[in-house]
């Protein structure tokens, strides 16, 4: 029997290849935006940690070296988180443009595969004729050649 053999095999390799590559891209996108959001709770936790030291120095009694520190220091947090939420809307954007790359190389794959199986049923329904065809044969000689 002749095995099967799918005629674009090696385009599918390249289609799986291209959606792991694109699968890992993505995946490195989810990582840079986990990170991003690591910075912006610590972000949040240093804004929340000198609000109440803030409040309990004016509480105490603050100098003007201490009010132009926490002056400096909120308005350079300010900025940071600032900077962290651009980051992250940009990042929002590259994630669903690579998304939606992934989604087109997993239809490309799945094209290709759906493909392969309906050549893999057409071969093997053309193998169970031609053994049908085989065994009818060999009956037809048996019955010729040894009649009962």
């Amino acid at each position: 029997m002749k095995k099967f053999l799918f005629a674009l095999q090696k385009v599918l390799d390249l289609r799986e290849g291209i959606e792991t590559n694109e699968k890992n891209k993505l995946s490195l996108l989810y990582l840079e935006q986990s990170e991003l959001f690591r910075q912006r709770d610590i972000i949040e936790q240093l804004f929340q940690e000198n609000r109440i030291r803030q409040q309990q120095a004016y509480s105490e009694g603050v100098s003007i070296n201490s009010l132009k520190f926490y002056t400096d220091f909120f308005d350079k947090i300010e900025s940071q988180a600032k900077e962290n939420l651009v980051a992250l809307n940009e990042l929002d954007v590259k994630i669903a443009q690579q998304i939606s790359i992934v989604l087109q190389a997993t239809q490309d794959k799945e094209i290709l595969l759906k493909l392969r199986e309906k050549q893999y049923g057409e071969y093997t329904e053309l193998m169970r004729k031609a053994e049908e065809k085989f065994i009818e044969e060999f009956v037809s000689y048996q019955m010729i050649t040894n009649p009962a």
